[in-house]
């Protein structure tokens, strides 16, 4: 009979998960991305420069906004944007070698983003991604980042889903019953907690 709310919390749990790994995401793309951002000034391409270092603010802002609040500064889909407009600009820019972090970004935005935006992304981002590859590329080396950026986030897509789900499992097994369905002690300790918290 109380079975109607258990989607719920799978879901709070997921998105927990998400938020967790948007935070360290945003840690590591800073620790990963702030050497090339110098190494553009140093060499003076501002235009990649100024471009990388608005992904560094963005991710460090976002990453200590969720430790201390936990919920999101920047809302990911405007931070994908960003790393986006980046990669397609550094194809025009610098050529083959911003194509190495086209799949990195694509893992990111299928571990972070809910499915159904995380595909909506993916299908935009290849969109985006042909053509600019063809204009900026040879057309030998644009046909194979295409295809082999198509092979990643499917692949990746498909990793993601499979892990949603067993997420999905873990979370009705800590909450409920498995032989009657029925919440167990935790589930009421949960709801303790949050009364209190909205009491507070």
């Amino acid at each position: 009979m109380g079975n109607a709310s258990v989607p719920q919390q799978p879901d709070e749990l997921i998105s927990g998960f998400r938020l967790r790994m948007y935070m360290i995401f945003g840690i590591v793309i800073m620790l990963c991305v702030s050497p090339f951002t110098v190494n553009h000034f140093l060499q003076g391409r501002i235009a990649m420069a100024l471009l990388t270092l608005s992904i560094l603010v963005v991710s460090g802002a976002n990453a200590l906004w969720i430790l201390r609040h936990k919920r999101q500064l920047v809302p990911f889909v405007l931070f994908y944007a960003v790393i986006q407009i980046t990669l397609i600009a550094g194809l025009f820019l610098q050529g083959v070698t911003i194509a190495f972090w086209f799949y990195p970004c694509a893992l990111i935005m299928l571990s972070i983003a809910e499915r159904q935006h995380a595909r909506i992304m993916i299908v935009i981002s290849v969109i985006l991604l042909t053509p600019a590859a063809f204009y900026a590329l040879s057309a030998e080396f644009a046909a194979r980042l295409v295809v082999s950026y198509i092979m990643v986030v499917y692949l990746g897509d498909v990793i993601v889903r499979l892990l949603d789900s067993v997420q999905e499992q873990q979370a009705m097994l800590a909450t409920t019953d498995p032989l009657t369905g029925a919440y167990n002690r935790r589930h009421m300790m949960n709801c303790v907690a949050d009364a209190a918290e909205a009491c507070r």
